[in-house]
C-alpha cells in the first residue's frame, strides 16, 4: 500500500509515531483521524493500536476515531475487528476455559 496523498492524515500519523510530541498533540492527532480514511491509513492505525496494546487513553482515541472511520463508510475491517475487541467473552485466548470471574 502506498501512502496517500492527504497531507493532513500524514501528519496526523507523524504527530503520534512521534515519542517525543507532547501527550496533548498525540490525543488531538488521534481525535483528528476520524476525518481521514484510507486502506493505508488504517494499517498504520492498527500499527499505533497494537504499539500501545490496546490499553492506553491514545489507543481509545485512535480506536474511536477508527470506528468513526467505519461508521462513516458504513463497514468494518472483519480481519481487524477481532483483534480490536479484544478477548471472546469469558474466554482466554489459550482454551476453551472459561475465564474465572472476580
Amino acid at each position: 500500500m502506498s501512502q496517500p496523498d492527504d497531507f493532513v492524515a500524514v501528519q496526523l500519523l507523524a504527530i503520534l509515531n512521534d515519542a517525543d510530541a507532547p501527550e496533548g498533540d498525540q490525543l488531538d492527532a488521534a481525535m483528528d483521524l476520524e476525518e481521514h480514511s484510507g486502506a493505508w491509513f488504517e494499517q498504520e492505525i492498527f500499527k499505533i493500536l497494537r504499539r500501545e496494546q490496546f490499553e492506553s487513553v491514545l489507543a481509545q482515541h485512535c480506536a474511536e476515531s477508527l470506528a468513526g472511520i467505519w461508521a462513516r463508510q458504513g463497514r468494518i475491517d472483519q480481519g481487524f475487528f477481532p483483534e480490536l475487541h479484544g478477548r471472546p467473552c469469558g474466554r482466554s485466548w489459550a482454551s476453551s476455559e472459561p475465564v474465572p470471574r472476580i
